[in-house]
């Protein structure tokens, strides 16, 4: 198979990804990506696919129409398609009722121009420099356009006229300024609102350490600086071919696989590495290994025969023990016994190999390396596997992983191609740990120094390399950096603040503890005071 698409579901982990990566069989892999997938979200989840993808050196392109998911692969240096063709660039449009114009196609006629008063009031406070700005005020003008009315010369109209006019004129005059009047009314008692932006000190804090991380401990202790771990392992193995680049006359025998059957008896048979089986052509080939052939079943009164497959090599080299498959193999080793024709093999595929001659042979070097490469990228898919399948609440620091080979084996024997494989089998461990552990002990750290009068604005984390102390503990260099500003209790700040004149407002804030800087807004325009209610008084702390 030279490629496989792999449609991914919205809700797939990560590690499901990269486990159909590695059971896929094609060389090429295109990895179809819906909108907002879960994968999606994280970069790192793409850096994971491409590392899996080298180790087992196949080619991965990753296809979607989320412009998110592309700029990922871009990112992690992923080939990636978009069907569809679109261009990956941001896009800002208008919201707009579209059922106002359904079933015609006149545009609605523009509105009027007109001057618009400003409806906000701002001040700038520092302690270095208090200064209040007004708005200037700017009066709202609206102009109207009537058609006069053609002169009515019939001197019995003119009155008539006169009194229509001003019955309908004089009850829209009252209720327009009724309206004004009640919208004054409501901007001052409704309307006010502050909103005051408050700049607080800051300071950085460093905090440097040796911590401790046990899976023998279940909460976190700041006094020995030690937090609970927990340990997860794997086992998986991997084969891998290589080119041999020497060359040597050789006598080889032809392998294969046969399927043995026990039509005897309900009772297994052990049959020894070595034993023999017979062509009708009279070829031998034998077992490699001992194998148990399970008891045959009885169904209504009668035996269905039970079978196993077996590796077989041929008893002697060349290829004329090349041979297609056989139908039935004896056992010669039953010869005169009920056995005899109770047991025996078959073959679905032809036995190949055999030669005699000089080919292609792996040297000592081609084996020595072959096992390096090998059991490195095993190390490596086993950590990236690992790093998949934690899970979002635990960290997995570098270096905090022990990988050992269980079972390493080479293959001399070339396949056709000229090429040898390796197969390498591994475990690998890892003490991991919860953050928010790790973060609440520099907390409690951070609180016994600043006595609580300090936030946390911004900070990062970094590690050394790990040093284990046995299998289930392991001592971690920290460095924790933050910068941190001065607490400021804003509903308390409220509370003092309310009703209060841009006078007493400055004098206020000059006495909060820890403000570097302040803006206050004011609205409407006309607004002097701050509101009444708590509600409306909005605050910011940067």
């Amino acid at each position: 198979m030279e490629k496989q698409r792999i449609i991914i579901s919205k809700k797939e982990e990560i590690a499901e990804v990269v486990e159909k990566i590695i059971d896929a069989e094609a060389k090429e892999i295109i990895i179809s990506v819906p909108r907002f997938a879960l994968m999606s979200e994280s970069e790192a989840n793409f850096r994971l696919m491409k590392r899996e993808a080298e180790t087992l050196q196949k080619r991965l392109v990753i296809e979607s129409v989320d412009e998110a998911v592309l700029a990922h692969a871009k990112k992690a240096d992923l080939e990636f398609i978009n069907p569809f063709f679109s261009e990956t660039k941001e896009r800002v449009s208008d919201i707009r009722n579209e059922s106002r114009h359904q079933g015609s196609n006149r545009e609605s006629p523009p509105e009027a121009p007109r001057d618009v008063a400003p409806l906000r009031h701002a001040n700038h406070i520092q302690k270095e420099n208090f200064q209040s700005h007004e708005a200037p005020h700017h009066e709202t003008k609206e102009y109207a356009s009537h058609a006069a009315p053609k002169e009515n010369h019939d001197p019995k109209m003119v009155g008539t006229v006169s009194r229509r006019r001003r019955s309908i004129f004089r009850p829209s005059f009252i209720v327009v300024l009724m309206l004004i009047i009640a919208g004054i009314v409501a901007g001052f008692i409704f309307l006010p609102k502050a909103d005051i932006k408050i700049v607080a000190a800051k300071t950085d804090w460093d905090y440097a350490a040796s911590i401790t991380v046990d899976k023998d401990i279940t909460e976190i202790n700041a006094e020995t600086a030690s937090i609970p771990g927990e340990i997860f392992a794997h086992t998986k193995n991997l084969q891998l071919q290589f080119p041999a680049s020497g060359r040597k006359s050789q006598a080889v025998k032809a392998r294969g696989t046969i399927t043995i059957y026990n039509a005897y008896n309900e009772s297994p048979q052990i049959l020894i590495a070595t034993t023999r089986f017979e062509a009708p052509d009279g070829k031998i080939f034998r077992i490699l290994e001992d194998v148990e052939v399970p008891g045959a079943k009885s169904v209504d009164g009668k035996l269905e025969p039970a079978s196993i497959e077996a590796s077989v090599i041929a008893d002697e080299a060349g290829e004329t023990y090349n041979i297609d498959p056989v139908e039935k193999f004896t056992i010669p080793g039953f010869s005169g016994s009920s056995k005899f024709t109770g047991f025996y093999g078959t073959s679905k595929a032809q036995m190949s190999g055999g030669f005699i001659g000089e080919a292609p042979f792996p040297s000592e070097t081609d084996m020595r390396e072959a096992k390096i490469t090998t059991a490195q990228k095993l190390e490596e898919s086993m950590r990236l596997l690992m790093l998949a399948q934690l899970p979002h609440e635990f960290t997995l620091v570098e270096g905090a992983t022990q990988f050992s080979l269980t079972k390493e084996e080479v293959n001399t024997y070339p396949n056709t191609d000229g090429t040898f494989s390796t197969f390498a089998e591994g475990t690998m461990s890892a003490i991991a740990f919860r953050k928010n552990d790790l973060l609440n002990l520099v907390h409690q750290k951070l609180k016994e120094e600043t006595d609580n009068s300090f936030v946390i604005d911004t900070d990062t984390l970094a590690f050394g390399e790990p040093e284990f102390k046995d299998e289930n503990t392991m001592v971690l260099s920290l460095d924790y950096q933050a910068s941190l500003m001065k607490n400021i209790d804003e509903n308390a700040l409220k509370d003092r603040i309310i009703g209060k004149s841009e006078n007493d407002l400055k004098a206020m804030l000059f006495s909060v503890a820890g403000l570097e800087s302040a803006e206050v807004s004011l609205w409407p325009f006309w607004v002097r005071k701050t509101p009444s209610k708590s509600s409306r008084i909005f605050i910011t702390v940067d």
